[in-house]
């Protein structure tokens, strides 16, 4: 869901009757991450008060400088401001009864445990306060300018990553009487040294972790730009989830036999490491496990994994091939293709492979982002027996000009946008189907019927200007549905905007064009908060669906066609801003509910060949004169305009 509020489009969702801005599982951003300047999170959403702020809500909003926290936000999820560097200050009310803001820095309410830390703070030394108790996952990470922090006796719990990502951290500091941690070679343990919490950043070159731990937090070594190669005690069975992430000159990991569990993330963006011996004890690789790791080229699975996670190999740009253990029982390779052992599920297709592939017939499922970013792949063959498309299961790959299903089902034009987002240069979709005639365009990601005369579908989210090419005559139903776009270009061409067309498009304030313009759908441009100026619609135009302008909050003035004869149902409900209106003199009819809601509207002119007025079609209309009221009743009966007085 998306609302917009002060010109920032909000992503959120609902629990209950509560908002949660991103979303609680870390898959959705709450803004766009180029959002830039001073942020207030908006007290609602949707009508329901925002009492959480998602995993990774803010992730790599680079350019936000400080944030607002409303006092109903009661949750403040994992990683919610990782990597947004320009964060000077957080500013938390006083009535907020969970957290509270301290110099900038968001604490827990009775200041027990840090939340998060401004990482754009000007601040090379940070003493965390004596009475803090606990550093929270990622509270004090992506900190350019920090270059130590001392933590005091009172701290008995450090959170995953809560330092990761501070490039110029080289030693940690602890008070010798902390009964809780302690620090060898600048790098921050457990007391008994079981547990390594924090690997500084900024410290360069080789490490051996002692025997003596058991346990790497989550993270420990995330973003430590310097590192080259590390070794891990036989004494560790798990690899915990962002352990190496961003270690860029790691090029060297030995891994134990003991080690069962990679995590998610576990090695993302460690783009120097070449080669890699995934233990045979190992049974999960996480989602994004070994993403962005652009120097692997070969990959092998061993006889133990029975689960890998989307994803986990994402932007391996020279993987060439997978192998597979011949004993596992729960995966296998073919031709260097990763598949679940039974060949239904297309898992990950090697990134370096150049050329054109043929999904096997075997295949029900790709996965998701499958073959994101294989930018050798040239064209695709994806059989009838493909019924699942995991997210962006194509995404980005540039070299992708031809597309051919080889049978039609009505599912392909829902998956075509989410799974090849990104694949700019595809000439063609093509149906195989005996004729193997062409079935539909896709250029720069826009969807066009095979002679581009039709626009189908706009890639999701849309940002920006568009402009329609000059050969299409239709825009399709449900288009641009969604889109973030700001203003649309229609050419002379086009006769026809589809049902739901513009649907929801908070953010459109300009439609250039509509002069050519014969028919509008239903509901085609409902929901377009940012429409701001007054709205004439041409003459040509002789068929406007109900509800087409529903929810255009902003729009202070709108001009029918003369050609106009049916005011449809619902075409201007809920348009508080609406102040007049001028019919058109062969208007016969005005639908149900009409103008229900258009608390402003004054005016209403040109009425005298209306024969019908449908139910409740101007309620709630109450700045309408005693001559306009005497009007509607006379037409359509009191309940045209129930409990309808005349403005004073």
């Amino acid at each position: 869901m998306t609302e917009t509020v002060d010109g920032v489009i909000w992503r959120f969702e609902l629990n209950g009757d509560e908002a949660i801005i991103g979303s609680d599982n870390g898959s959705k951003q709450a803004i766009d991450p180029n959002t830039t300047g001073k942020v207030t999170i908006p007290r609602s959403l949707g009508n329901h008060p925002v009492t959480s702020i998602g995993k990774m809500a803010f992730l790599d909003c680079t350019s936000i400088t400080s944030v607002r926290i409303p006092f109903t936000v009661a949750k403040i999820g994992k990683g919610a401001f990782a990597g947004c560097t320009s964060i000077a200050f957080f500013d938390v009310p006083l009535g907020n009864e969970h957290y509270a803001s301290r110099g900038g820095i968001v604490f827990s309410k009775d200041g027990t445990a840090i939340v998060a830390f401004p990482a754009g703070k000007k601040k090379e030394e940070f003493t965390i306060p004596n009475d803090v108790a606990t550093i929270g996952d990622w509270a004090i990470a992506f900190c350019p300018g920090l270059r130590n922090a001392a933590i005091p006796d009172s701290v008995t719990s450090i959170g995953d990553a809560a330092f990761g990502c501070c490039p110029n951290i080289e030693s940690f500091s602890v008070t010798p009487n902390n009964p809780n941690f302690a620090v060898c070679e600048g790098v921050l343990y457990s007391k008994d040294q079981t547990t390594l919490l924090s690997y500084p950043s900024g410290k360069q070159g080789t490490y051996e972790i002692p025997p003596t731990v058991t346990t790497i937090k989550g993270g420990a070594f995330a973003g430590c730009a310097s590192l080259t190669s590390v070794t891990i005690p036989n004494s560790v069975a798990n690899i915990a989830d962002w352990t190496f992430a961003f270690c860029t000159s790691l090029d060297s990991v030995t891994m134990p036999k003991s080690v069962t569990g990679i995590g998610d993330s576990a090695f993302k963006g460690c783009a120097s490491l070449a080669s890699l011996t995934i233990p045979d004890s190992v049974t999960i690789i996480g989602a994004n496990a070994f993403a962005g790791c652009e120097s692997l080229t070969n990959l092998t699975i061993g006889p133990g994994v029975v689960e890998i996670g989307d994803c986990a190999f994402c932007g391996c740009k020279n993987l060439l091939s997978f192998s597979v253990a011949e004993e596992n029982k729960c995966f296998t390779a073919i031709d260097g293709v990763l598949f679940s052992k039974d060949r239904t599920t297309l898992i990950a297709y090697p990134a370096a492979r150049h050329g054109a592939y043929e999904i096997p017939s075997s295949v029900s499922a790709i996965r998701r982002q499958a073959f994101a970013n294989c930018s050798g792949l040239t064209s695709v063959s994806i059989p009838g027996s493909v019924t699942e498309f995991g997210r962006w299961a194509f995404m980005d790959c540039e070299a992708l000009t031809s597309v051919t299903f080889t049978s039609m089902r009505p599912s392909i034009l829902q998956i075509m946008n989410p799974a090849f987002k990104g694949c700019d240069n595809i000439a063609s979709i093509s149906l195989c189907n005996g004729d193997e005639r062409q079935l539909r365009k896709i250029v720069k990601g826009f969807v066009y019927s095979s002679d581009m005369k039709t626009l189908i579908e706009a890639p999701k989210p849309r940002k920006g200007s568009v402009r329609v090419p000059t050969s299409v005559t239709r825009i399709g139903d449900n288009a641009f549905s969604g889109c973030n776009l700001q203003s649309i270009k229609i050419p002379n061409s086009v006769r026809e905007i589809g049902a739901n067309a513009f649907y929801r498009c908070h953010s459109l304030q300009s439609i250039e064009g509509l002069e050519s313009v014969e028919r509008i759908g239903h509901h085609a441009f409902a929901f377009c908060l940012g429409l701001r100026k007054p709205i004439r619609l041409p003459d040509n135009i002789n068929e406007i669906g109900r509800g087409a302008f529903l929810s255009c909050m902003n729009i202070p003035s709108v001009t029918l066609p003369d050609s106009m004869q049916i005011v449809e149902d619902k075409l201007f409900e809920n348009c508080p801003h609406l102040i007049s209106v001028k019919l058109p003199s062969k208007v016969t009819s005005i639908g149900a509910q009409a103008f229900k809601d258009c608390c402003q509207l004054r005016n209403v002119t040109n009425g005298r060949t209306v024969k019908s007025i449908g139910i409740e079609a101007f309620l709630s209309c109450n700045r309408l004169g005693e001559e306009v009221i005497r009007w509607i009743r006379d037409v359509g009966g009191d309940a045209a305009a129930p409990q309808l007085t005349p403005a004073k």
